[in-house]
């Protein structure tokens, strides 16, 4: 373990986008450096003093770079993390992280940080710090190992590399995931996950290779980034956390489970991607989104909910409706006695899912007809069939609209046996 004591941390982000910007505001960042520089200073984990782990939201160039000159006094490890849009010069190709004024028609001198400027101060003689951790947050952000090895020389490659290990969330031509309502960006989502809650089988210290491979595996099977690791000598072999997962729960309260932040993100992850498979394809009239915009028949709003998609069934007397939200199953039917009902994904697991045939008076009518002019079996008319949730004594009826009903019944089984699969608990 490297010593908490004689090494610093700076938690930079840029989150919210001024009025003459052109990017997206990324509200997660906000997130991200409140939960990073909590688990860094967590003792179970590496136990940074307060004062060594800077936490700097919307940071100027300025303010940016005179922090990772003031941390670099630490004589162990220096770790720097930057969160944000990650950009591309028009003409030079080089490597620049967004400002919160930055606009891309211009002023990439001075309202972006060029990767390599940051580069060169991790290597001016007043950075005293043995080993410089650099974690990237950012689209594109394997561009910085561009800026990291510099030249063709390799003497100058391994000089320039020597001591320092690069984290990045996203290969060269990748884009990072930053969900609209989630807690966290999708890469240090799962990097504070994986330091709160450590590796199963591995060491009782965790390496910064088994950390990134950790999270590069999780990411991929979630089909969202390929995170990459840069380290010329042994520097992916620095340890700067303890395995909370090693030997069964800690004192404090580890354990060897997900925490129930990791599980929400990968369940909405591996959630959306199955809404995207059963109803993204032939299917006009249903959308499927990571947000969509939130209807008000739904109720209000939770903290972090984001509307997955929403489908109708209008009929003369009334307009059914179901959606399927980032937390539960909503849906209104008059039939289930009130106006609108749910199934929050925790509960979900308990409850079955089947159809069953409606026979109403015209249905009925129709059958009565068909005999009565002795039409052969296979004429006569189907009945139409409702989709059941039941658990217990409870049982809602759920409209599937043009869905189709054995359609949604097979869609609400998967998601209920997705629940099941990553045993949710209630979010924190």
């Amino acid at each position: 373990m490297r010593d908490p004591r004689k090494s610093a941390a700076v938690i930079a982000g840029v989150f919210s986008q001024t009025s003459g910007s052109d990017l997206l505001n990324l509200p997660a960042v906000e997130n991200n450096i409140r939960g990073l520089a909590r688990v860094l200073r967590d003792p179970d984990v590496w136990g940074l003093p307060g004062e060594r782990c800077v936490e700097m939201p919307q940071p100027t160039r300025e303010q940016f770079l005179s922090a990772v000159g003031e941390a670099g006094a630490a004589t162990d490890t220096l770790f720097v993390y930057f969160a944000g849009h990650g950009i591309i010069h028009p003409a030079t190709d080089r490597f620049y992280l967004a400002l919160p004024d930055f606009n891309s028609e211009g002023e990439y001198a001075t309202k972006a940080i060029r990767y390599a400027d940051l580069q060169d101060l991790l290597w001016e003689p007043r950075i005293k710090a043995r080993h410089k951790v650099i974690v990237l947050d950012t689209c594109f952000s394997a561009r910085a190992f561009d800026e990291s090895m510099g030249g063709k020389n390799t003497v100058y490659q391994m000089l320039r590399t020597r001591g320092a290990c690069t984290l990045v969330s996203s290969d060269v031509t990748e884009t990072s995931r930053a969900p609209q309502g989630a807690d966290y960006t999708a890469y240090t989502a799962r990097l504070i996950s994986t330091l709160q809650g450590g590796i199963e089988d591995e060491e009782e210290t965790l390496t910064l290779q088994a950390i990134h491979q950790n999270v590069r595996e999780r990411l991929r099977s979630a089909g969202i980034s390929t995170p990459r690791i840069l380290g010329a000598d042994d520097t992916p072999l620095v340890r700067i956390a303890r395995n909370r997962a090693f030997g069964g729960p800690t004192e404090s309260g580890g354990t060897r489970m997900p925490s129930s932040m990791d599980q929400w993100q990968d369940f909405q992850d591996e959630l959306f991607r199955l809404l995207k498979a059963e109803l993204g394809t032939g299917q006009s009239d249903v959308r499927v989104e990571r947000s969509l915009p939130w209807d008000t028949r739904l109720g209000p709003q939770r903290e972090g909910e984001r509307l997955l998609t929403f489908f109708e069934h209008r009929t003369l007397l009334e307009n059914r409706f179901t959606a399927l939200t980032t937390r539960s199953v909503k849906f209104s039917h008059s039939k289930n006695g009130i106006g609108g009902a749910q199934v929050d994904y925790t509960d979900l697991r308990r409850w079955s899912v089947k159809i069953e045939p409606v026979e109403s008076l015209w249905y009925k009518y129709k059958q009565a007809r068909a005999e009565w002019y002795g039409k052969p079996v296979y004429a006569h008319p189907t009945p139409p069939y409702e989709v059941l949730l039941t658990c217990d004594e409870t049982t809602f009826r759920v409209p599937h609209g043009k869905v189709g009903d054995a359609r949604l019944r097979n869609l609400l089984a998967k998601v209920r046996d997705l629940t099941r699969k990553y045993e949710l608990d209630l979010p924190v």
